[in-house]
């Protein structure tokens, strides 16, 4: 499997492994398949992280920890506070 989005597209439904020549380099797994985003905690993680990196934006961070952007900045600032010190 040679195109990026097909191999995106198939690991909604399957685990992908990614060949670097013959050897198994990379695993796929759609997120929504394993229901990971719907234990408790992993919308807020995967936000904070991807905000932090400074691959989302507030906002859409918010968005995707499904909390009100106040309560995302709260959130942010708490895990600054234990975690950046």
């Amino acid at each position: 499997m040679g195109v990026p989005t097909e191999a995106l597209r198939k690991s909604q439904k399957d685990l992908v492994v990614v060949m670097n020549r013959d050897r198994p380099d990379a695993l796929m797994v759609g997120l929504a398949s394993l229901g990971a985003m719907d234990l408790e905690g992993v919308r807020a993680a995967l936000a904070t992280a991807l905000f932090k990196d400074g691959h989302l934006a507030l906002a859409r961070a918010a968005r995707v920890a499904q909390m009100p952007l106040g309560a995302f900045i709260a959130h942010f600032r708490d895990w600054v506070s234990r975690w950046c010190k």
